[in-house]
């Protein structure tokens, strides 16, 4: 009776112990989750007093508020913040708060107000496409005079600027900006939203064209030049300072006579562009040096744009046979550079 009792209740025992021992082992599953959240909560906050610091430093802001999406940049963008960085650092020594040191006279990449400013793009390697030349004192007072006198009549717009030439600088004077243009003409075109058309400003003023012409030429040395006189070229350096050179900057001198001879042959046929160029033509600088001893320097397009400019006048320098057809490109100009062509796209 007794061993039949125990083969009864057994299974109800062995059932209670099961349960015991399910109890248990949850508890410490329980418990080990517990611990995993706890540490991966510490390794979070450890990241992202990391990921806090080194942003900081890299001038990039991450969000850590847990309400918000964390989403740090990845290896490629990274990559690309550091170039960014690297292209700050290197005009350190030549650009300061307010723009670049350029003979010795401060240009500035913002105009100022109620004053006349003189927007240039000079060939040199710069970080930005133009600045302004900003004259003080009585130069600066005669020019607001000179700049209130303007005779200033729209037109509607007619192209009256063709069969000019532009002079590579623009008159800036509050919300008034006129391009300059050879024989002391000054030019603009705007919409007129009230009649739905375009109007233009073409004013001739000498004067006023030759006080500012006279003075770029004789404190920076920013006058115009003629591609056509580009002869006898015995040496040709190419600057470079850009993303494709990782902002470092880089030169190579050509005086092998049958390269330069091709490269006269390019510029000096060069056909005039109007309106100018956005191809990062300040991050590639050409110095040509002629038998004579002149030398010329051409701001040189970095896309796959075939343009240079001298002074802020810029010039299509393909061989003539392609500036219609196509099939010549930047690449087959800086091929002859073949000590920085490979850091080119």
């Amino acid at each position: 009776m007794k061993k039949e009792i125990y083969i009864i209740t057994k299974p109800v025992l062995t059932q209670i112990w099961n349960i015991i021992i399910l109890l248990f082992l949850c508890g410490n599953i329980v418990g080990c989750a517990s611990n995993d959240t706890a540490n991966q909560k510490q390794e979070n906050t450890m990241s992202n007093t990391v990921l806090s610091d080194n942003t900081t430093k890299g001038k990039t802001n991450y969000t850590t508020d847990e309400n918000q999406n964390s989403n740090p940049t990845d290896e490629s963008e990274t990559s690309l913040e550091a170039a960014v960085d690297t292209e700050n650092a290197a005009w350190n020594e030549t650009q300061n708060e307010e723009g670049i040191m350029y003979n010795n006279i401060p240009l500035y990449c913002a105009e100022k107000e109620k004053q006349v400013c003189i927007e240039i793009q000079p060939s040199v390697l710069r970080p930005s496409i133009s600045y302004y030349f900003i004259p003080t004192e009585e130069v600066q007072e005669r020019l607001i005079a000179l700049t209130c006198n303007l005779n200033l009549e729209a037109k509607p717009f007619d192209y009256r600027w063709q069969g000019m030439k532009e002079s590579g600088w623009k008159l800036c004077y509050q919300d008034l900006k006129l391009t300059a243009f050879d024989g002391g003409y000054f030019y603009s075109c705007w919409e007129d939203f009230e009649t739905n058309s375009s109007m233009e400003y073409l004013i001739q003023d000498t004067a006023l064209y030759d006080e500012i012409q006279n003075m770029l030429e004789n404190s920076l040395n920013y006058q115009p030049f003629d591609p056509a006189d580009i002869k006898n070229i015995t040496s040709a350096k190419l600057e470079m300072q850009n993303m494709y050179t990782d902002y470092e900057l880089r030169s190579q001198t050509i005086t092998d006579q049958k390269i330069l001879q091709i490269l006269e042959d390019l510029f000096n046929n060069a056909s005039y562009i109007y309106g100018g160029a956005e191809c990062g033509n300040q991050g590639a600088c050409l110095e040509l040096t002629m038998a004579d001893g002149k030398t010329v320097k051409l701001s040189m397009a970095m896309d796959s744009c075939t343009n240079c400019g001298i002074n802020g006048v810029y010039y299509d320098y393909r061989p003539a046979q392609y500036r219609k057809k196509g099939g010549w490109y930047s690449t087959d100009f800086f091929q002859y550079f073949d000590q920085i062509q490979p850091f080119l796209p």
